[in-house]
């Protein structure tokens, strides 16, 4: 199973459970561990036999080297009052489903995946990360930079912010054609 992280929902856990003990599974993530906490419901199916973390594999160059450099960036007042508003919302609903039982769980843990993924939405389309990624790319220039991004519509944003200031930039994305993307790849 690759991306097992996805077996905790509430659509795929079925799948968790239908393994009988006589079952041979091999289970592949970089992210096992989960906001709902329903890693837990895999875990007692498929413990974890073997870990690699990011650290040993460059060490045994089994991945490119990189380097990681946080770069913060400042909330506006209003992405700022958003992010609290979601941050309450998780707060409420975590601390409600600790208090129920497996069968009332459901709908809540639903909520809870909404307001996640309303947070990550919120922090990859946060207006001071163009300029970051801009002064980045002024920093290197001639350089390649790939820069990820939580969803389609913040890179789509991210491109259009760095054509406007004269930054040559491409994505390369699930929502263009393959043959498109063939041409990005290449180039």
């Amino acid at each position: 199973m690759d991306e097992v992280h996805h077996a905790g929902s509430e659509v795929f856990s079925n799948i968790i459970h239908r393994l009988g003990d006589d079952h041979k599974v091999m289970a592949l993530t970089a992210t096992l561990k989960r906001e709902d906490d329903r890693h837990m419901v895999i875990m007692s199916k498929l413990p974890v036999v073997y870990c690699l973390d990011l650290a040993t594999a460059m060490k045994h160059r089994l991945v490119a080297p990189l380097e990681v450099i946080p770069i913060g960036v400042d909330m506006n007042q209003e992405e700022r009052r958003l992010y609290v508003d979601i941050e309450r919302k998780i707060s409420s609903v975590k601390n409600v489903l600790k208090t129920l039982d497996d069968r009332e769980r459901e709908k809540l843990e639903r909520q809870l995946k909404i307001y996640v993924n309303q947070r990550r939405a919120l922090l990859s389309r946060l207006e001071a990360k163009k300029q970051a990624v801009y002064n980045i790319a002024h920093k290197h220039p001639g350089e390649s930079i790939l820069v990820f991004s939580e969803s389609i519509d913040s890179i789509e944003g991210l491109k259009k912010y760095l054509l406007e200031k004269g930054v040559w930039a491409e994505t390369y994305h699930s929502g263009k054609p393959e043959d498109v993307r063939d041409i990005i790849f290449k180039k």
